[in-house]
């Protein structure tokens, strides 16, 4: 049984572009992590500064240890693009 992971961001006014550049600069990596079967960005139609990354793997456990392939300098430095903190939860089918 897969487990999907959807994760929100909020961005600052004025910095929805950058935030959209850095989310899809990691797609690539999440993908690449063992046990991803699926990871898709979207931005909000009605409301552009909102992002959803959606990711599907293999296991919780999986989703956890690829944490560790995205760079901390840069993830900390996209974190002030947010207007809030990032929502994140677990779903399974």
């Amino acid at each position: 049984m897969s487990i999907t992971r959807v994760n929100e961001f909020i961005a600052r006014e004025g910095r929805a572009d950058a935030l959209a550049d850095y989310l899809a600069s990691i797609i690539p990596v999440i993908e690449s992590s063992q046990g991803c079967l699926y990871a898709h960005l979207l931005r909000g139609h009605d409301n552009p500064s909102r992002f959803l990354i959606i990711e599907t793997w293999e296991s919780i456990a999986e989703h956890q240890l690829s944490v560790d392939g995205i760079d901390k300098k840069e993830f900390l430095r996209a974190m002030e693009d947010l207007a809030e903190k990032p929502q994140a939860e677990y779903f399974r089918s």
